[in-house]
């Protein structure tokens, strides 16, 4: 609330809201001091003001409606008004007689307004959102809320109230005057009315919502044979993005499914067709019967919508492979086949003892790594190059996986400290801050410590990623990624090889997999940025969070096997930098190698290939065991 305060003035909606306010109470001044001019100029002032606190002050009329102040509350005030300046104004009962009859017909109206603008904003409070589907499904627009209604509000207010004070025996001025602003309130009203009980009545073809009639209708021209549904904040939007290159190369046809609307507009560039239904009855009300697999990249409650449907089978996918304690939950149970990328994603779930049956678990690789080089594959950069990957801090202390407060500054000053030497690019994790402020300072701090290396002289050239993409959100994932590996090309051969970078995880930036090809080395945290980085067989070291020592935090977490362990008071860092700069050997290379095998599956199974055969053995899958469901 305060939040919306400071807002609120600071962008000017002040003055409107002031003036309403000062109109409204020398209103009431003039009616207490029959002063019957300033009682008039006042009230038709305060009603002019309400178009301007619409237009100009959102904000702050939403406040005055949660505070029961709303335009229907501030009319009947002023028809108090009204009748406390009637009592020493009317020389008879007529002219009070008659204000009361149309001002009650009016506010009845108003009330009548009111109530169905509430409901039809209700109703079309959660559009469908829709992306390369034939037919458009968006919220309509309302007829009855929009801004030009004042347009008939004022006057018939304004006939209202104002002719009440102007008499003080004859009443037939409020009598006709009031007729017309009854009518035009009725004008108003019917309107919205109309769209209530079409709303109320109308279900399209009997199932469904009219608006999700077109939806259905493209769902059974499409056909669509796999559904990836996922929910969540615009943040989230990552765990579908990597996946959007996959999912356009299936030969079954798909469709992605969302439920979150600034998920929808963070969701990158896609040929595939995609729905936001953020409502649980608009999306169970589709028939889905023609899908045969179902994808999750997530563990998110809604998922229940998709997975209620026995027509389909489901599998978890993930969105990278990671021995955090989220990566398995008792939650995958839920799911018909668990797909991992290596044999450690499987040995994950058996340590947990969730009970999941061993014929569950998929290995499909990690197709989305493809790119990624060995040392082997690419000449070394001129400057060897440590990539700092960190996680966030996770939901909560049990997923605290995040280095960049305990070390991170420690070991930028480190890597800083050899200009020339070594280099450093910083890439965080897209959520790094996001929960504790104390990280994102640190964060911030780490920041400031490469701008200040890149401009003191230690090294030249920019120190953050400034990459000009052009997405068409229509446009093919893979056609992007091809796009976008050039000009990732292009900025890393732009940049002074000693320069240090940062980059900030975005549409428009230095992508991972760009980010692990010009590294020679990595330092992370426990996180899929860790196991994919194996792929490469380059050296690594990894972050230890728990109170453990070395050897424990091994065991609990086997893809810091084969790295160096970076402690708590930043023990290993040292080490570690050494064999990135030569000066120490690097001794793990055969341990690298044999444990991406166990984190990733064979380096020839880490291929779209292995993806899609998966999937086309769970539709098998799904047409034999699910046919009597869909009888």
């Amino acid at each position: 609330m305060r939040r919306r305060l400071v807002r609120a003035g600071a962008s000017g909606e002040l003055g409107s809201v002031a003036l309403l306010a000062a109109t409204s109470l020398l209103a009431l001044v003039g009616a207490l001091a029959h002063w019957q001019l300033v009682t008039i100029a006042a009230l038709a002032a305060s009603v002019l003001c309400e178009p301007l606190v619409q237009r100009y002050a959102p904000t702050f009329g939403r406040l005055l409606g949660q505070a029961d102040l709303g335009p229907t509350t501030r009319a009947a005030l002023r028809g108090g008004v009204v009748a406390l300046a009637g009592v020493g104004l009317w020389e008879s009962r007529w002219p009070a007689v008659a204000f009361a009859v149309v001002f009650g017909a009016y506010l009845l109206l108003h009330c009548a307004h009111a109530f169905c603008v509430a409901q039809l904003r209700k109703a079309h409070s959660r559009p469908v959102l829709t992306r390369n589907v034939d037919t458009a499904a968006g919220a309509r627009e309302v007829w009855g809320i929009r801004p030009h209604r004042w347009r008939r509000e004022v006057p018939a207010q304004l006939a209202v109230v104002v002719p009440a004070i102007c008499v003080t025996e004859g009443s037939w001025v409020v009598w006709v005057l009031g007729t017309l602003a009854v009518t035009l309130q009725m004008m108003l009203v019917i309107g919205p009315v109309a769209d209530v009980l079409a709303s109320r009545t109308a279900r399209g073809d009997g199932v469904r919502k009219p608006k999700m009639v077109p939806i259905q209708t493209f769902i059974d021209d499409y056909r669509p044979e796999v559904v990836l549904h996922l929910s969540g904040s615009k943040t989230s939007a990552y765990q579908v993005n990597v996946w959007l290159p996959t999912l356009e190369r299936l030969r079954q046809r798909t469709l992605i499914v969302l439920r979150d609307d600034e998920l929808f507009h963070a969701l990158d560039a896609t040929s595939l067709p995609v729905i936001c239904a953020a409502s649980g009855s608009d999306l169970m009300s589709l028939d889905l019967s023609h899908v045969r697999v179902a994808l999750f990249p997530t563990n998110i409650g809604n998922n229940i919508h998709i997975l209620r449907l026995p027509t389909l089978m489901s599998a978890f996918i993930g969105h990278g492979d990671s021995d955090k304690s989220a990566s398995a939950i008792p939650y995958a149970r839920v799911y018909d086949e668990i797909w991992v990328a290596g044999e450690a994603g499987a040995d994950r779930y058996r340590r947990a003892a969730f009970g999941i049956a061993d014929d569950a678990f998929v290995r499909v690789g990690r197709p989305q790594i493809t790119d990624v080089e060995t040392a082997s594959q690419r000449p070394p950069p001129p400057v060897p190059t440590v990539l700092y990957a960190p996680t966030w801090e996770g939901w909560n202390s049990g997923q605290a996986y995040s280095s960049v407060l305990a070390i991170g500054d420690r070991l930028v000053e480190h890597v800083l400290s050899m200009p020339g030497r070594l280099r450093l690019v910083y890439r965080p994790h897209p959520l790094i801050g996001a929960r504790d402020p104390r990280v994102r300072d640190a964060h911030l701090q780490i920041v400031r410590r490469i701008e200040a290396a890149n401009t003191s002289g230690r090294t030249d050239g920019a120190y953050t990623s400034t990459l000009s993409v052009t997405l068409d959100p229509d446009g093919s994932a893979v056609a992007e990624q091809a796009a976008h590996a050039l000009v990732d090309r292009s900025f890393w051969e732009g940049l002074d090889p000693a320069a240090h970078v940062v980059v900030q995880p975005g549409a428009s930036d230095p992508t991972l997999v760009s980010c692990f090809n010009e590294s020679s080395a990595l330092v992370a945290d426990i996180s899929s940025v860790l196991s994919d980085f194996v792929a490469s067989e380059k050296p690594y070291a990894v972050f230890n969070p728990t109170h453990t020592d070395a050897d424990r935090f091994v065991a609990d977490f086997p893809s810091a096997a084969a790295g160096t362990t970076v402690m708590g008071d930043g023990t290993g860092i040292e080490e570690f930098v050494a064999v990135v700069a030569g000066d120490a050997p690097d001794d793990r290379m055969t341990d690298r190698s044999r444990l991406a095998e166990y984190l990733l599956g064979p380096a020839t199974s880490r291929t779209f290939a292995t993806f899609q055969h998966a999937v086309d053995a769970l539709c098998d899958r799904a047409g034999r065991e699910r046919a009597p469901h869909r009888a």
